[in-house]
């Protein structure tokens, strides 16, 4: 079993205490604590997410997910060969391009 010495268990338990009576006064409205002493004004600054101010909205234009899964599609089956091709001038400049790298790369490891 675990033990402590019975002076740490106490530093332990006031040191807990200290926090939770300085977290305790973040409930009370700033302006009431104003009006106590300046030796209990003691206030903590919570940041947003603390005070539930934090709000993030995430939006997804569907328009451009739809163009570019389309552009996918049709180099995929450009590429892997299934089916006719349907690819536009772009579409053959970049798998011209991308033919020429692997190309490069398979000289630069020396891959036949």
């Amino acid at each position: 079993m675990l033990y402590f010495a019975r002076w740490k268990a106490a530093a332990i338990l006031v040191t807990a205490l200290i926090a939770c009576a300085a977290a305790a006064l973040n409930a009370v409205p700033l302006d009431k604590v104003k009006k106590w002493p300046a030796w209990a004004q003691f206030y903590i600054v919570l940041g947003l997410d603390l005070q539930g101010g934090a709000h993030i909205l995430l939006e997804v234009d569907t328009a451009d997910v739809r163009k570019q899964r389309l552009e996918t599609l049709r180099f995929e089956r450009a590429y892997f060969g299934h089916g006719p091709s349907i690819l536009t001038g772009a579409d053959q400049r970049v798998r011209a391009f991308l033919t020429r790298r692997q190309l490069m790369s398979a000289r630069a490891t020396g891959q036949p």
